[in-house]
């Protein structure tokens, strides 16, 4: 759904706006990086920068991967890459300011909580793996987020930018 202000959101069954990796707008907008590229065509230009819109907003179910704010950064990196933003007019500078709503310190460590702040996660689904496989997908290729060998023979937007012969993740090589 676009509306009025330009966020690009999508409405789940129970008609609340899920911005989130899983079942909402940077899923979404992945998914049409994905197939603008394997179409090779420009199209939803408007959507996916509505969902950029959605990205750098400030208020989060929690910082997760699948259901929060590290999900958003990986969509957010995406949709730089896609168009080409850097510096100011970047995504991910904006999305990266929310962060330190959610870290914690002690002694000087760092943590990452879980769904619904309750208590601190170490997991991928909602804890520090998740936000640190986000955080190292910046300015990356893409996708090292997800366990799939041979990304590049799945996802058309890992190849956009690379030139033959440059290795990618995975010990792969790009020909």
């Amino acid at each position: 759904m676009l509306e009025e202000s330009g966020l690009y959101q999508v409405k789940d069954e129970n008609s609340r706006f899920v911005p989130y990796l899983s079942g909402g707008s940077a899923g979404v907008g992945l998914a049409l990086i994905e197939l603008r590229n394997l179409l090779k065509d420009e199209k939803w230009q408007e959507e996916l920068l509505g969902i950029g819109n959605t990205a750098v907003s400030r208020c989060f179910y929690s910082p997760g991967l699948f259901r929060g704010l590290a999900g958003l950064i990986i969509c957010a990196n995406a949709l730089d890459k896609e168009f080409g933003f850097i510096h100011d007019s970047s995504y991910i500078n904006k999305a990266l300011t929310t962060i330190n709503l959610y870290v914690l310190e002690k002694n000087n460590q760092y943590f990452i909580p879980g769904d619904f702040t309750y208590r601190l996660s170490g997991d991928i689904f909602s804890g520090s793996s998740g936000m640190l496989l986000a955080l190292s997908e910046i300015g990356d290729l893409g996708f090292s987020w997800l366990p799939i060998p041979e990304v590049a023979k799945v996802f058309p937007s890992y190849n956009k930018n690379v030139s033959k012969g440059t290795n990618l993740k995975g010990g792969e090589i790009y020909v």
